[in-house]
């Protein structure tokens, strides 16, 4: 097993002792027996599946919004109408299969362009639905909160999944409907008012991988990208060596630790400068963040997040399965504020 050798040499910065092997082929989609639970929310999992195999739902559904709040030492409260009203600020419409949202920026003023931050989701969630893609996490309704707004307005891209397009593999190969996705960005820019020197990409589990491959694919296109939990083709993610990249996880997950390691290890050995922090939810935001913040100035070319597995959750015993800290690394990452500064903060 690899270990942290944090004396290495390359760039000041820690990396895992061994060699950098392709990691091992792991599904990052839910399994009948290890289905993940309801929509997570900030600092806070959905609720996990019980032990044993669960029956596949019928079709995705529609969840309640439902937002679980844990605050370090202050327990937890859970609230359905906290981000009800963002939700109800993004517009659907139609391209091709994919349903999908958008959020534009209020209040803009004449004549200026604005960022946009297109998100993928995981394929959980897969179905008809738009609003879908809103409902489990927050990957893309953290940007459309009136706070974060307010310091960094930007469009927000959601895209749905439907049920019956299986987006991303394994075996690092993507649906032909991959390219409608690209289409769909190029006419959303194309009719607003956005900055084509600030598009970016995010998403989690199979949107992680979507983004991954649209950054091989259009390697010219993204002014940087947020990636979270899942792993991609070593060779050609390590060959992106001119990319803006902020990885983010919890370490327990299914295979994304070991995965965003071969390719970050890969890339400190293809010349790149990899800002690597390890991260205790239980320290609480304050600590984190300042954490964060150290390593991820507006300059850094690639910053890795690790939230540690052991403390990845609040301490009260309970035994975490790999898929709950799978969906728990987007929870945590999507509520770091400097990783949504460092994004927005990059220009092509």
């Amino acid at each position: 097993m690899s270990t942290l050798n944090t004396s290495s040499p390359a760039y000041g910065m820690p990396v895992l002792d061994g060699p950098i092997n392709k990691p091992e082929k792991v599904s990052m989609m839910p399994s009948m027996g290890d289905m993940p639970g309801g929509p997570g929310g900030p600092g806070g999992p959905g609720g996990p599946g019980g032990p044993g195999k669960r029956p596949m739902p019928p079709a995705a559904k529609l969840l309640p919004v439902q937002v679980t709040v844990e605050i370090p030492g202050s327990g937890s409260f859970v609230s359905s109408k906290t981000v009800e009203p963002v939700i109800d600020d993004f517009v659907q419409g139609q391209y091709g299969p994919f349903p999908y949202n958008l959020f534009t920026p209020k209040n803009q003023e004449p004549g200026k362009k604005y960022p946009l931050v297109m998100f993928i989701p995981d394929a959980g969630p897969n179905g008809s639905d738009a609003k879908l893609a809103l409902a489990q996490g927050i990957g893309a309704t953290i940007w459309a909160q009136p706070e974060e707004q307010a310091k960094r307005p930007c469009y927000v891209l959601a895209v749905q999944v439907p049920k019956e397009i299986h987006l991303t593999t394994d075996e690092y190969t993507c649906a032909p409907e991959l390219e409608l996705i690209k289409e769909l960005l190029d006419k959303v820019v194309a009719e607003n008012n956005v900055d084509t020197d600030r598009i970016y990409t995010t998403g989690q589990s199979q949107g992680c991988m979507a983004s991954c491959e649209l950054n091989i694919r259009y390697p010219d296109y993204f002014a940087a990208s947020l990636l979270v939990a899942a792993h991609w083709d070593l060779a050609k993610m390590t060959a992106l060596t001119q990319k803006k990249f902020f990885f983010g996880l919890s370490s327990g997950g299914l295979k994304e630790y070991p995965g965003f390691n071969a390719i970050t290890n890969g890339l400190v050995e293809n010349g790149v400068k990899v800002n690597r922090i390890h991260l205790n939810f239980r320290d609480g935001w304050e600590v984190n963040n300042a954490r964060v913040a150290a390593v991820a100035p507006a300059d850094a070319q690639v910053v890795y997040a690790i939230f540690d597995a052991e403390t990845a959750f609040p301490d009260d015993g309970t035994v975490h399965r790999k898929m709950e800290h799978h969906n728990r690394g987007w929870e945590l990452t999507y509520q770091l504020e400097p990783a949504r500064a460092w994004l927005l903060a990059q220009h092509k």
